[in-house]
């Protein structure tokens, strides 16, 4: 194996920040249609559909953006929009920052690190919290920065102050801002200081891929550290950890490129222009994977996190027939594998989608829907009986009140002046519940061991 040099620079190197938005309160996607000059309402072209078609289910496309022409799939769920922001002025320069544990403090390095913010997207999705994307190319900076960098904007809440919030980058987050609860802190983009999901494409100048680079890349690692022959290296993985996430998490067809899917990050390494040659995609962001593929799987996953924790917060809300009606929409839309004519795209999800954990997450919210539905079942049933002995011992009063009165009336016919006084009547009714009871003694007691059968 052999080790990188620490100042190895990408070829070309693009990495989106993905994460759930402190939107607002009742932020919806009509306020960003009325800011046409800063937001722009994405939609297929024509063109780019009829592409995408060729690799996709027109169901899978539509379930994840608009396309000209095209009616969204589905009246019973909310609309699919994506908004993109595109800086004027892109380019910003950032200080490159550590924590060093032996002085025990923030220490700033020799470089800066240069990127360029593309684009920043909003994503809405059905049922779903508001998504925002943030693509930035930083090509040609050097690996070991691009992975302290990567480290620091994964925890974007907690590091953005000390590691590399400036006031260049904040104005580029503008827009952005203004559309969450703290419009004055880019530090608070993030619904509740959640961390940041990063889709990465690095291309190098190897002959062959590397399985050590690959993991650096993806666990935002010292370049070298997995083939440092020091075994007290700090952050150096054990040889059974890192043999385990290589052999069960990444994912290559060909011999030019090879992926890396984790919970945090999914990271692609190629050794050549792989990306730069597709129609679909030219700017190395890899065939369009990040918004067909891991925008789907992150719907997924933030929809499953936002209703489980519904259920940990009140068992009874997963019970409400809408939410029911709801899941059964997203498992009709979005929970399902099948979306590309072709093998590459299948692979490439599955791989994201394991990453991520998305089985267990279904499977825990399906089982929790169908607990909440078998106690609904359950209750309904209990009051189903309810009403039922409730009717029946209404219709059994009054059928006990129209036997007594009945007898009643038969010995008042019978003995005739001998119950004209109030005492004598009282006798006679008596009588009449004593006769009913005789009479009905053998109905009731069939009755009360029915019930108990």
């Amino acid at each position: 194996m052999t080790m990188s040099n620490k100042n190895e620079r990408a070829v070309c190197s693009t990495v989106r920040l993905v994460g759930q938005l402190n939107a607002r309160a009742g932020l919806k996607s009509t306020d960003l249609e009325k800011q046409p000059k800063v937001w722009k309402r994405h939609t297929l072209s024509k063109g780019e559909f009829d592409s995408l078609n060729k690799t996709y289910y027109t169901a899978h496309i539509l379930s994840m953006t608009e396309a000209e022409g095209k009616k969204d799939r589905a009246a019973d769920l909310a609309e699919v929009r994506r908004f993109i922001y595109s800086p004027e002025e892109g380019n910003i320069k950032l200080p490159l920052r550590k924590f060093d544990y032996k002085q025990n403090k923030i220490v700033t390095l020799h470089e800066e690190y240069g990127c360029k913010v593309r684009d920043i997207s909003v994503w809405f999705f059905p049922y779903t919290p508001v998504l925002f994307s943030i693509e930035i190319d930083d090509s040609g900076n050097a690996l070991n920065d691009i992975t302290l960098m990567h480290s620091q904007w994964k925890n974007w809440a907690k590091q953005y102050d000390d590691f590399f919030g400036t006031e260049e980058l904040k104005k580029i987050l503008e827009p952005l801002l203004k559309l969450t609860c703290n419009e004055q802190s880019p530090a608070k983009l993030t619904f509740q200081d959640t961390k940041l999901r990063q889709y990465q494409v690095v291309q190098v100048y190897e002959p062959t891929l590397r399985d050590d680079l690959l993991y650096e890349l993806a666990t935002h690692s010292r370049i070298g550290v997995v083939a440092d022959g020091d075994l007290h290296a700090p952050f150096k993985p054990s040889e059974e950890y890192f043999s385990r996430i290589i052999r069960d998490n990444s994912v290559s067809a060909f011999s030019n490129w090879k992926a890396l899917a984790l919970n945090d990050t999914f990271t692609v390494l190629a050794i050549d222009g792989i990306f730069s040659d597709s129609e679909l995609d030219s700017n190395c962001d890899g065939y369009r994977y990040f918004e067909m593929l891991y925008m789907r799987c992150l719907v997924q996953e933030y929809y499953c996190f936002s209703r489980n924790n519904d259920y940990r917060e009140n068992p009874k809300k997963l019970d409400a027939k809408d939410i029911r009606q709801e899941i059964e929409s997203m498992e009709k839309y979005y929970f399902y594998d099948d979306l590309s004519y072709e093998f590459l795209p299948p692979l490439m999800y599955g791989a994201m989608a394991k990453g991520l954990g998305l089985d267990g997450d279904r499977r825990e919210l399906t089982e929790r829907v169908k607990q909440g539905l078998i106690e609904l079942q359950r209750r309904e049933e209990e009051q189903r009986r309810l009403n039922n002995d409730i009717t029946i011992g209404a219709v059994k009063l009054f059928s006990v009140v129209t036997v007594v009165w009945t007898v009643y009336q038969m010995l008042c016919l019978i003995f005739g002046d001998c119950f004209k006084g109030w005492v004598s009547a009282l006798v006679a009714l008596v009588l009449s519940l004593a006769l009913t009871y005789l009479f009905v003694r053998p109905l009731i007691r069939t009755l009360i061991q029915n019930r108990r059968k």
